[in-house]
């Protein structure tokens, strides 16, 4: 709620109640044959001009924000739209480290590098999308959710490097390049049912996938993208009675709390400790929500790139390096949280402005290469210039001294739902069966 109040835009206000202040500029057509100059409007939100939506009417997009506009507000876009775009040509947008969001509901082709190393761009929403040229998408490293059911062709390293990216599918896509998906780390599953040719190095440094593939397609031609089912009462009803009895976990009780990939911790569970959900070795886990959770240690999620969200209401510590590389974590919700040790976000790429409203210490690199921040709320504890290190979005933290800004700039969160997830948790507690079931064994164990 405060990070709404103070941070976000309402995203469902019609455009014409957003600022008067738009104004046309003139393109002049670089063909050789003189054309008459094409009116491209751009719709204006922030009094400081600052770019919310651009809009461009001709047929072949032409990049007016890197060409057209001061460096300065090109830094500062953080959503695009484009209503009548059929085409985006070749770098429209690329390396645009604050632009998390595009909307473009009529292109049909993403030329070469369009979005290549805009480091904050976790929503891709082109329904008609077909083609994506090399590099399309590369380094995107914080893109997570992509309408992609009608891609038909896709060139060499069209989304490589996208290390947010966890599921993906099109039954159009018969043909998979070099090193397309490439170093997309959290990528678990990648549906493709009638693909009939697959290059060898298409899916180098996946480790984590699941969907498997040899020269010719898919080994399953069933497989599905399963529903991420992150309905919170609902799963901790199907923890076994087992779980709910337990005080701590071990190697031997671990499998017992993990239910669709989600990891659930009623409340007598007090800690997850050192190295416990660590990739190496261990099963893959896709959110995290601990309810009488007050520390986790370091490096207890590290490389669990498909890491999406973590709700700890009673937490007090953050470890060393606990959430290091993981890639797609978006929101963190730990509003008791008072200590963040030394390099616990780092490489989050994908995660989403948050709130800290009772830190008293940031440890060194804490967020470093969190490339999606751009507006933090830490208590004003103390922090330095390595707490934020390529942070390249990053315009306003309350940490003393101020390193940034002295306001917070209006800005976007992609939550990807997981709002609704706090939303689901938070009602646990009024009506839910799965509460009562949960302290029942509580005051079992009290009893004991």
């Amino acid at each position: 709620q405060q990070l709404k109040q103070r941070n976000q835009i309402d995203e469902n206000q019609p455009l014409n109640q957003l600022n008067d202040e738009a104004k046309n500029i003139n393109i002049v057509d670089n063909q050789k044959d003189e054309q008459p100059k094409q009116q491209i409007e751009v719709q204006q939100e922030y009094q400081n001009g600052e770019l919310k939506y651009y809009f461009g009417d001709d047929k072949t997009f032409q990049s007016l924000v890197c060409k057209y506009r001061p460096l300065a507000e090109q830094k500062a876009i953080v959503k695009i739209e484009g209503l009548n775009v059929n085409v985006l040509t070749k770098s429209a947008f690329n390396h645009m480290f604050s632009l998390k969001q595009v909307v473009f509901p009529n292109v049909v082709e993403v030329g070469e590098e369009c979005f290549y190393q805009s480091n904050a761009l976790k929503q891709a929403i082109l329904p008609k999308q077909k083609i994506i040229r090399k590099k399309g998408y590369g380094v995107c490293v914080a893109l997570s959710c992509i309408t992609f059911q009608n891609v038909e062709l896709l060139e060499e390293q069209a989304m490589a490097t996208c290390q947010s990216l966890v599921a993906i599918s099109s039954k159009k896509l018969t043909k998979i390049p070099s090193s397309c998906f490439s170093g997309c780390k959290a990528l678990q599953f990648a549906v493709f049912p009638n693909v009939t040719d697959v290059a060898e190095d298409s899916f180098r440094n996946c480790d984590q996938l699941m969907t498997k593939f040899d020269q010719h397609g898919m080994l399953d031609k069933t497989a599905k993208v399963p529903c991420f089912n992150f309905k919170i009462a609902k799963l901790l009803k199907k923890l076994p009675e087992k779980a709910l009895l337990q005080r701590e976990i071990t190697k031997e009780n671990m499998d017992l709390f993990v239910h669709q990939n989600l990891l659930i911790l009623p409340e007598n569970v007090k800690e997850i400790k050192q190295n416990q959900f660590s990739f190496k070795g261990n099963q893959i886990i896709n959110g995290v929500v601990g309810l009488g959770v007050q520390q986790i240690g370091s490096l207890a999620f590290d490389q669990q790139h498909g890491l999406q969200f973590v709700y700890t209401p009673k937490l007090k510590q953050f470890g060393a390096n606990t959430f290091k590389s993981c890639y797609a974590l978006t929101f963190v919700h730990a509003p008791l949280c008072e200590s963040i040790q030394h390099g616990c976000f780092s490489w989050c790429y994908s995660l989403q402005d948050q709130s800290f409203p009772r830190l008293k210490s940031i440890g060194e690199a804490a967020f470093q290469g969190c490339t999606s921040i751009i507006n933090m709320y830490l208590n004003g504890a103390s922090a330095n210039s390595t707490t934020f290190d390529m942070c390249y979005a990053i315009k306003y933290t309350d940490t003393k001294p101020l390193l940034y800004e002295k306001n917070p700039v209006k800005t976007i969160n992609i939550d990807v739902g997981f709002q609704k997830q706090q939303l689901e948790v938070s009602r646990i507690k009024k009506n839910q069966k799965a509460f009562k079931i949960l302290m029942m064994y509580s005051n079992r164990i009290k009893q004991m």
